[in-house]
């Protein structure tokens, strides 16, 4: 695909301490944190900029072994809701698991400190470091991380990822 300068990438890390990052055309970086508020509000707000947006990359999570069932619930309500959100507004937006988000980053010792290291090198840690707190926020750094992935991907410089079908299950043989 050939890049237009006008294109804004948008990367949304779901989830309570999540975040959505803007990656302007001119390599510019705007983040917005959902700590303590609705995510579909903060939409809202930047839904002119969804609108330049080839698709906007939303993280694709799943429950883990011990993680309650109340909170994996919550948190997939919100998801859907996410998900919900975008569709009614016409933006188009694609699923990647951190896994393949997070392939084309620096190697670190985990994924957390590949995505700071990137942040770092790339923006500085200041953008993601918001008044009161004193360490970088997680959830906005993984959105940009998605959106500088969302971005080099459409200009080409790095393969975009396979699309896997699911895999069938062999029926049980009974007995």
């Amino acid at each position: 695909m050939i890049f237009e300068p006008t294109l804004t990438f948008v990367g949304i890390d779901p989830g309570q301490t999540g975040g959505i990052s803007i990656l302007l055309p001119n390599s510019q970086l705007s983040v917005l944190r959902f700590d303590g508020e609705d995510p579909l509000e903060v939409l809202d707000g930047i839904s002119v900029a969804l609108s330049f947006c080839p698709s906007v990359v939303l993280e694709s999570v799943h429950a883990m072994p011990g993680q309650g069932v109340t909170s994996m619930f919550t948190f997939g309500v919100g998801f859907g809701r996410l998900q919900g959100w975008l569709t009614a507004k016409g933006v188009k937006f694609e699923l990647y698991a951190p896994q393949t988000w997070q392939g084309f980053l620096p190697y670190a010792d985990t994924p957390k400190a590949k995505v700071r290291l990137y942040c770092e090198r790339r923006w500085g840690l200041d953008k993601f470091i918001f008044p009161g707190c004193r360490v970088p926020h997680q959830g906005c750094m993984d959105a940009a991380c998605m959106a500088e992935f969302k971005r080099l991907v459409t200009i080409g410089e790095i393969e975009p990822p396979k699309v896997r079908k699911p895999s069938k299950r062999r029926q049980a043989i009974r007995i």
